[in-house]
């Protein structure tokens, strides 16, 4: 238990970033401007380049008891899709993530000269590289999937049938090579 709250922190401070600073933008917003690099906002040229660093006291944490760790599913999902479509096997990637499961269905590009099996090795590693571990992670090359991930993209977790219809996703992903 302790580990996964440790986890789950790590990915708060990554994702939601540490900076006191005013002068810094949100994370968010750097994470934007790096991935969109024609907005109309100003990129930090240093922003990859910084450390991220967090101290506090016991204290200090103990304090706001209304603190919440989040994880911003979207984020997640976007640097997945991104770093994908980052590899030559691929020409279109959705990811889904939810609270237990990450869910990736793709289209290999036509020139992919790998097996299905290490496609989809492939993007099993890529998630699980970048995600915590507690994550299922699930992969299909049914391009089919795309478009029931995409049904599902502004839906909560306490939408009525919300785990049946991941459920029944997933049953069909795993008809799916889903690598090692």
């Amino acid at each position: 238990m302790r580990g996964l709250l440790l986890t789950l922190f790590i990915c708060l401070v990554v994702i939601t970033g540490c900076a006191e600073d005013n002068d810094l933008v949100s994370e968010r917003e750097h994470l934007n401007n790096q991935l969109n690099p024609g907005a109309n906002q100003s990129v930090d040229p240093d922003f990859d380049k910084r450390l991220g660093y967090v101290n506090y006291k016991k204290e200090q944490v103990n304090e706001d008891e209304n603190a919440q760790i989040t994880v911003d599913r979207h984020a997640l999902a976007d640097m997945v899709t991104r770093v994908l479509l980052k590899n030559d096997s691929f020409q279109e990637v959705a990811t889904l993530v939810t609270g237990n499961e990450v869910l990736i269905a793709y289209e290999k590009d036509e020139d992919n000269e790998n097996s299905d099996e290490e496609t989809a090795e492939f993007a099993r590693k890529t998630a699980m590289s970048l995600l915590p571990r507690y994550f299922d992670i699930y992969v299909s090359d049914n391009h089919n999937l795309i478009d029931d991930l995409h049904s599902l993209h502004n839906q909560t977790t306490d939408t009525n049938d919300y785990q049946n219809t991941i459920d029944s996703i997933i049953k069909e992903m795993e008809k799916s090579p889903q690598g090692d």
